[in-house]
Parts: C-alpha cells; sequence; structure tokens
C-alpha cells in the first residue's frame, strides 16, 4: 500500500540524517554549581592527596612523554582556548584542552579531542557525523560546544567535568575512573577496553587526567 511504502521510506530517511552541527556562535552550556556535595569532596581530598604510583607495564617515563609533547603543542591549545573565548564568551583552559587532547588524541594535532579521530573526516565513533573540521581548533570550538562547562574551573569542576567527558560508567560501577586516576595512587584495576566492554583486571596505559592536570601545574583560585 502507498501509505505503508511512504511510511518506510520516512524510517530509512530518518535513520540517514546525522547529527545537526553545532551553531559555534551559541554560548556553551554553562551550570553554576558544577558540581558539589560529597563527590565535589572526595574529588578536593583525592587532588590534595594525589601521587604518582605505577602499575603493571605502567612506567613513570611515559608521564614524561606526555608533558614534554603538552609543551610542543602548548601554542595550539592557547589558541583553541582563545577561539572557544571569541565565539561563546566563556573560556575553557588551555590545559583543560591539552589533556582531554592527551586522553582522546594521544597529543596528536590530526587528531580531535572529541573521540580521536582525524578531524578532517567525518566522525564515525561515538559522537557521530561531526565534522570535517578545517583544522584542530576548529574541531575543538564544536566539540567542546557539545557539553555543559563550569562557569568556574575549580578544582572539583575541572575534574568532574573531565569524568563526564568520558562518561559515568565507571562511577556506576563503584569503581574509581581511570580516565582519572591511572598513574596515580588512587587507581585500581579495571577499565573499559572498548565500547561497553568492561575487562576488571585491565591497566590502563594512559596517564590519567589527574596526574597531567598535576605534572602542568594547573593552578585554580
Amino acid at each position: 500500500m502507498k501509505w505503508f511504502r511512504r511510511l518506510k521510506n520516512w524510517i530509512i530517511n530518518k535513520r540517514k540524517k546525522t547529527p545537526i552541527q553545532i551553531d559555534i556562535k551559541k554560548p556553551i552550556g554553562e551550570v553554576k554549581y558544577f558540581v558539589r556535595g560529597e563527590i565535589a569532596k572526595k574529588l578536593v581530598d583525592m587532588w590534595e592527596s594525589i601521587d604518582v604510583k605505577t602499575l603493571g607495564r605502567q612506567k613513570s617515563s611515559d608521564i614524561a612523554w606526555y608533558i614534554k609533547k603538552i609543551n610542543q603543542n602548548k601554542e595550539r591549545y592557547i589558541n583553541a582556548s582563545n577561539q572557544v573565548e571569541m565565539s561563546s564568551g566563556k573560556s575553557i583552559p588551555w590545559e583543560v584542552i591539552a589533556v582531554l587532547h592527551a586522553m582522546e588524541g594521544s597529543l596528536n594535532l590530526s587528531k580531535q579531542i572529541l573521540n580521536g579521530e582525524r578531524w578532517n573526516k567525518k566522525t564515525k565513533l561515538v559522537p557521530k557525523g561531526y565534522g570535517p573540521f578545517k583544522s584542530f581548533e576548529e574541531s575543538c570550538l564544536v566539540g567542546l560546544s557539545l557539553k555543559s562547562a563550569p562557569q568556574e574551573w575549580t578544582i572539583q569542576n575541572t575534574l568532574y567535568y573531565m569524568e563526564l567527558w568520558n562518561g559515568l560508567g565507571y562511577r556506576r560501577k563503584g569503581k574509581l575512573s581511570p580516565y582519572l586516576w591511572s598513574y596515580s595512587n588512587h587507581q585500581e584495576k579495571g577499565k573499559y577496553v572498548r565500547d561497553h566492554v568492561y575487562d576488571k583486571n585491565a591497566v590502563s596505559l594512559q596517564v590519567g587526567c589527574a596526574i597531567l592536570l598535576k605534572e602542568i601545574n594547573y593552578l585554580v583560585d
């Protein structure tokens, strides 16, 4: 029947659509009280007591490699931060951009902070359908527009923002996220080795956000 074919075609076309591109002129979402209560207190306590501690095949020299690359790319991260501020009126600290890029793109400037795919191609991984972009900075501008950001970059807000970037899967399991705490005295065994697949014995070989922030002397009010 004609009505059935029309409905079928509508469903097929609906599924083919990619996400609407973000208007980069629209202000980034703000959450005045980004994180508070017991979660905020625990994040501050863990930050104040953090120290480098390796586990399994982790090596302290891995941290030095990350810091060297961040310093090499620093000007680009500052440029990306400035572009976000000019577009939205709010700035994402360059250190936050650098650390997220370390986690998602291994500090390779041909890759973006959304999910580590190349910024000059449309994303195929979650989030799908974004890009291609004209530059690394533009990919940061759009990527950082997808999530709400704190008004104040206190350490608890910064750490929680980064945890949200990766997802709250570990928190729901009652586990500390290696995305934050890998290579520190707070890390635990257990890691999502790919989307939705958790290995309780896996150890992350990515230096966690918190240690990277400490090593680049991230300062907050």
